[in-house]
């Protein structure tokens, strides 16, 4: 039922606060490791080749950076930029690029599809109640105009400690997530903020805010197919 709600949104009709939706069947996720597997790995010192420097030039530049976040100012500063011109250290050449009719023939044979997308940083924050019920809060790559919020009926202490995952929606996209998660735990106590009637099985949620972003979604739906 959750793939009918990101349709609903695409096509500009309002949905429901008290819909119960689940992830697509035809979605599948799975678990890839730390969150370290997602990001950049440094050559080890022995890696490197043996650099003779011939002549070396020194800039001091004055650069802006845009903020990481809207709600902070950006970066700027002097830096200091220091270049070596070293000898020929020898190194492979790059492989050239596909000519053109090479890669229309690659999308014409599919041999592309199921590309995985450049991995996104999900940032969830999970309160458990009675482990029965989480209040998501939900923020891909930070972006505040990309928060949403949902109740759910999966525990998720489950997927404490989970750094990286994967989904695979039914047109064999394939998307990646870096899992940023806050995980907190009470006790459902008089006067709490009323949790909606979902059913405990299969995963499900129930979206709380309002004209949802569709990528938002989307990263609930790989949440509960997970």
């Amino acid at each position: 039922m959750g793939g009918l709600a990101v349709g609903q949104q695409l096509r500009g009709e309002e949905i429901s606060g008290d819909e119960v939706n689940a992830a697509p069947s035809s979605t599948s996720a799975s678990a890839l490791g730390g969150l370290t597997d997602a990001l950049p790995q440094v050559a080890s010192p022995e890696a490197k080749p043996d650099f003779q420097i011939e002549s070396c030039q020194v800039k001091r530049v004055y650069v802006v950076e845009a903020a990481e976040m809207p709600e902070l100012p950006p970066v700027e500063g002097v830096i200091t930029l220091t270049i070596h011109k070293v000898i020929d250290p020898g190194l492979p050449d790059p492989l050239p690029p596909l000519p053109p009719d090479e890669i229309h023939e690659a999308d014409d044979h599919g041999e592309v599809e199921g590309e995985v997308q450049e991995t996104q940083i999900a940032f969830v924050s999970a309160t458990v109640y009675d482990h029965s019920r989480t209040l998501l809060r939900c923020r891909l790559n930070g972006r505040a105009d990309f928060e949403i919020t949902a109740w759910s009926n999966v525990d998720f202490n489950h997927l404490q400690g989970l750094g990286v995952f994967e989904a695979t929606g039914g047109n064999g996209e394939r998307r990646s997530y870096a899992l940023l998660m806050s995980l907190g735990n009470e006790n459902t106590a008089p006067g709490r903020e009323e949790i909606p009637a979902i059913p405990d099985a299969p995963p499900a949620f129930v979206i709380q805010s309002k004209d949802p972003d569709p990528e938002s979604l989307v990263l609930i739906e790989d949440l509960h197919a997970l």
